[in-house]
Parts: C-alpha cells; structure tokens; sequence
C-alpha cells in the first residue's frame, strides 16, 4: 500500500513538474507568424471564406477561426453560439440543424454592404491551400459540452493530416484531444493568469495567453517546458515590436502582415 502511495505521488510530481513538450509536437514557425485573427476582416466579415481567403492572399501563413457544432454535428465557423450577434438569424447555432444555417448571412454589423454566408469548415478547408496553418478554436457553450469536440475530431480523422493548431479556453476540450486523439497539436487560450498553471496539468504544446499577459516570468516557465506561445489579439504596432522581441512564435493580429 506504502509502495503504491509512493508511486502515485511519483507519477503526480513528475506530470506536474517534471514534463516537456516534444519538438515533433510542436510546428516550425518563423518566429514570429502573423496568425489572421478570425481572418482579414478589411473587407470581408470575420470568419467568411472570402476572409480566410484574403489572408492567404496577404501573406499570412496562418489563420485563425472558431467553430461550433451544429445540432446534427455539422461544423460552423462562427464566434458565437448566439445567432443574434453576428448573422441574420434568431436563435442559437448549437440548437439548429444545418439546413437552418447554411442560408444564414454573416457580417449584419460590421460589413452590412459586403455580407457572406456562414461557411462550414469543410467550405474553408476545400478553399484556402494545404500549406495554409489553421489554428482552430473550439467553442463551448458550458463547461462540460464536447459536442464541438467530438464533432472536429470525427472531421478530422477523416481528412490528409495539414497544419492545425486546436485551441480553446476550456481545458476540459483539451482534455477530451489528449484522451482521444493524442496526436493533435494543441492551444490552452487563456486571459487572466491565474489559469496559467493550469498548462502543468493539461501540457499543451502551444498557450495562448492574452498578449499583455506575457511576461519573462512566463516566458522562462514557456522555455522550460519547450511550450510554444501564441498571443493574442495584438493590433498595435508597438506591441507587436514587443511580442516579437521576446520571441514568441506566432502573433494573432487584425492587422495586414505587409504593416507591421
């Protein structure tokens, strides 16, 4: 009983403090990558196809966007569950079939004059190149829900392996990859510091936290880890100067890469 008692403790100090992220888990970035957050959104709605698009044509190497699962688990890039805030719909996504949604419009707010419908990200993976890293965030509607989850998983046990970073603000979805489908690359968001020890526990491969979060102290625990850092949203100049001079390896940003 003593044996297993010290064995258990072991186990916890070494997963707890003693862990390190692989190189092979981990992407090769410049140092910095310009990450289009939720796509360029100059002239296009916040994740649209059209904005993914047009990140790829300004030169981002990545992009991000979020995703919520539909009712009959089809994929809905869309930043939230509430239909009301960004589409012309009533309602929330997670509750309606994809039939309701795929008419949907985008962009009611924001781009009233150049409005595009709600994609899938089967619509946004078949239109922006292989080559192109898509940091996929998942969104929850509560702590416990993996609808998301099991639906991106299924989605992406079924395509060619590509660049993909999946990223949430729930630790208990990144639980749910590293159980399932440990072989994803993944991202733990977070904006206040007092869930950055939460990284021990979960051992991301990349954490994204707020980017006025970012400090030596976290830039020392990151390197002792071999953590990747991705900050977020960074659309001021003198910041992004800043990111890049404590060399974190991607910068989520609204604004064009040939501008900063």
């Amino acid at each position: 009983m003593i044996f297993l008692f010290l064995l258990a403790t072991f186990l916890l100090i070494h997963h707890l403090f003693y862990w390190k992220v692989s190189d092979l888990k981990k992407y090769n970035l410049k140092k910095p990558d310009y990450i289009a957050h939720r796509g360029l959104k100059i002239n296009y709605p916040e994740n649209s196809t059209n904005a993914f698009i047009d990140a790829h044509k300004n030169q981002y190497a990545w992009i991000e966007l979020d995703v919520i699962a539909s009712k009959d688990g089809q994929l809905f890039c869309s930043h939230n569950h509430d239909l009301e805030r960004e589409t012309n719909g009533r309602g929330y996504l997670n509750e309606l079939s994809s039939n309701s949604l795929k008419s949907l419009n985008i962009g009611i707010y924001t781009h009233a004059s150049d409005l595009e419908r709600m994609p899938t990200l089967e619509e946004v993976f078949s239109a922006i190149p292989d080559a192109m890293g898509i940091n996929i965030e998942i969104k929850s509607h509560y702590m416990f829900d993996f609808s998301t989850a099991r639906a991106l998983h299924a989605f992406l046990k079924k395509r060619p392996v590509r660049r993909a970073i999946i990223s949430s603000f729930n630790p208990f979805v990144l639980v749910y990859f590293k159980l399932f489908y440990p072989s994803v690359i993944t991202g733990f968001l977070f904006q206040n510091l007092e869930y950055f020890w939460m990284t021990n526990v979960l051992h991301p491969s990349y954490i994204h936290p707020r980017a006025d979060l970012l400090d030596n102290q976290m830039i020392n625990v990151a390197k002792k880890h071999n953590l990747g850092i991705n900050v977020w949203t960074v659309n001021n100049k003198r910041a992004i100067k800043w990111c890049k001079e404590k060399g974190v390896d991607g910068i989520i940003t609204d604004l064009k890469v040939n501008n900063v």
